[in-house]
């Protein structure tokens, strides 16, 4: 009859832990749409077997089990793969982060339409060759006039839209240090809890999912990366500072640059700079600072040649009211090109080289002549040259953007789906590990009923024909 009773606890330990393998799966299914979810399964053992000799009345000599147990919930999770797909994936960020920046400033400046600048300077300087033709037509000096001051505005409003939107990338970064500070909390926060878990020997499966979340994303955001300690901590660090210690976050800042035109550089808390060299803060730095002030450059060096070329020549010229020495445009910078003010009496627009010779076009037709010149560049390309060069660059900077983008996001892919196919939840395979579970606990109830008629016949049968 004892047999009976350590058969009963046996069939019983079947139960329970039936009942815990069929919960943990349930959980699997419940979560199988969860971003960043890792699979579990209960990890089954043998109870401890207890030794028959002289302990059933004679019953022979070994030992018995004494049922199944839980022993542990196993979290899948391959580490290698974690770290590879991490150092892709913040490349992947940088350059679409990148390409998503400069593609902004590439439709803004709309040079594939008739509004691009291009065709402004063909408009300028084919105005000039028309004056040069009549230069006592006034109607003529209007359309000039207007076609410098259309050409003027449209190189401050590319200047003005390179400035914006570079300017506008300080918010960005702004926005990602709060994301980053925020998320290093969270992890040093996990990282308490997950240790003192791991220290009663539980499995903190549910907080390293959270964690592992965390630690993608501020891979993503500037390319951090991580090392787990012994006590299932993790230290958290990018370019070599660390960002999560322990259970303590060590946060970052913006601040002014003097040094980059007041613009926002990223400081941590013990005042050292950081320089991400990956992940979207790398993106935004290396757009705002190195293509934005490359073309913001070119602009204003192809505003200012023009400037002083054209003045060069139209300050030896007189107008149809015997006026000289005037600049044609005038400005610091592209922001502040402009047609000269004195020149809206358009009499005063220089064409003839000699005094009151009124029909003579010689200035007209020098200034018209810059259009062919090789003024950039140290005399090897027309200004169109130079600034169909400076377009080319750009859309040079956002293919290679984007083309690096694609290449490490298919990388990226591939690594998150060798990732998916060891820790992510397969509901084909949920569904037969159910229906394991579903038959041992059956067996296991049946069992208890079989033993329940036993003890049934013993107890209250037995005798009962006398």
């Amino acid at each position: 009859m004892a047999n009976l009773f350590a058969s009963i606890n046996v069939a019983l330990s079947s139960l329970i832990a039936q009942s815990q393998v069929t919960t943990i799966i349930e959980h699997n299914v419940a979560n199988v749409n969860t971003e960043g979810y890792h699979r579990q399964v209960a990890e089954l053992s043998a109870g401890p077997a207890v030794s028959l000799s002289n302990s059933y009345y004679g019953t022979g000599v070994g030992q018995m089990g004494s049922g199944v147990y839980v022993t542990s919930i196993k979290r899948y999770s391959v580490e290698f793969y974690n770290k590879r797909y991490r150092a892709e994936n913040e490349e992947a960020s940088k350059w679409s982060t990148e390409a998503e920046i400069v593609s902004q400033l590439e439709s803004s400046l709309l040079e594939t339409t008739s509004d691009g600048l291009l065709t402004k300077l063909d408009s300028f300087f084919e105005n000039w060759q028309s004056l040069s033709n009549d230069p006592t037509d006034t109607s003529v000096r209007r359309e000039l006039l207007d076609s410098a001051k259309e050409l003027a505005s449209a190189i401050n409003t590319r200047y003005t839209q390179i400035e914006e939107i570079r300017a506008e990338q300080d918010l960005s970064i702004d926005a990602r240090v709060q994301e980053i500070n925020a998320l290093a909390t969270s992890i040093a926060q996990l990282n308490e809890q997950i240790s003192r878990i791991k220290s009663i020997g539980d499995s903190p499966s549910d907080l390293l999912d959270a964690r592992d979340l965390a630690l993608d994303r501020l891979s993503e955001l500037a390319g951090a990366t991580s090392f787990e300690q012994s006590n299932g901590e993790v230290t958290v660090s990018i370019e070599g500072h660390i960002l999560v210690g322990g259970h303590e976050a060590y946060g970052l800042h913006t601040e002014m640059d003097f040094s980059n035109e007041n613009l926002k550089k990223l400081v941590w808390d013990d005042n050292k700079d950081l320089i991400p060299s990956s992940g979207e803060l790398a993106g935004i730095i290396e757009a705002r600072d190195s293509v934005f002030t490359e073309q913001r450059t070119g602009l204003n060096e192809l505003s200012m040649a023009l400037k002083d070329a054209v003045n060069a020549i139209h300050q030896t010229g007189y107008g149809l009211d015997s006026s000289t020495s005037l600049d044609f445009f005038v400005g610091d910078d592209a922001g502040s090109f402009a047609v000269n003010s004195a020149l809206d009496d358009v009499e005063k627009i220089a064409t003839a080289s000699i005094d009151g010779e009124v029909g003579d076009s010689e200035i007209a037709r020098a200034i018209f002549a810059l259009r062919t010149t090789a003024t950039m560049n140290s005399g090897t390309a027309t200004f169109n040259q130079y600034y169909n060069d400076q377009i080319s660059k750009l859309g040079l900077a956002v293919q290679r953007a984007e083309t690096n983008a694609y290449d490490r996001g298919l990388v990226a892919d591939a690594l998150q789906t060798q990732r998916e196919s060891v820790s992510g939840v397969d509901l084909n395979e949920e569904a037969a590990n159910m229906v394991k579970s579903q038959k041992a606990y059956e067996a296991a109830a049946r069992i208890i009923s079989t033993i329940d008629e036993m003890l049934d016949t013993i107890i209250n049968r037995m005798g009962a024909g006398r």
